[in-house]
């Protein structure tokens, strides 16, 4: 948690303490917030909404710590997708962010050229791609802003 979320933690802390008739003091909150500095307020925020739920009266700093999600609950990264592809979209997003948009007509034709320097980049020998991903990352940065100037310009 942030220094500035600190009187909004008291207050939520207090509104607890109070809803299940517990004292609560300067030296309580104190403890509480150096124990929870590391989690997510939105989440302490949601362990305490609980905590009141169930009118638990006896509670610690551990019972406001968020608990972590089993890993069944994270999907891994899509296999498919391959660096040339995640860079691709990367770039669209970042040149339609830049660009303010474009009309939803112009779209598909931005996505079509995109999938089409992308299976150059990956297939095509005559297109050669020098470095490093990152430096892979860069030199199609530069291929795809090209080619979706002109397709805009169109």
């Amino acid at each position: 948690m942030y220094q500035a979320e600190f009187e909004a933690f008291q207050r939520t802390l207090t509104d607890l303490c109070v809803a299940v008739n517990r004292p609560v003091n300067d030296d309580l909150v104190r403890v509480f917030w150096e124990d929870l500095r590391g989690c997510n307020f939105r989440e302490v925020q949601e362990c305490c909404a609980r905590l009141r739920r169930e009118g638990k009266t006896k509670f610690t700093s551990a019972d406001l710590r968020p608990t972590a999600r089993p890993a069944d609950t994270f999907e891994p990264p899509d296999p498919t997708i391959d660096h040339f592809e995640r860079v691709g979209n990367k770039q669209l997003f970042k040149f339609l962010w830049i660009t303010g948009g474009v009309t939803p007509g112009l779209l598909p034709r931005l996505i079509e050229r995109k999938d089409e320097i992308i299976d150059a980049a990956r297939n095509d020998p005559e297109m050669q791609l020098g470095g490093d991903e990152l430096e892979q990352g860069r030199q199609l940065h530069e291929i795809l802003f090209a080619a979706w100037r002109k397709v805009v310009a169109s």
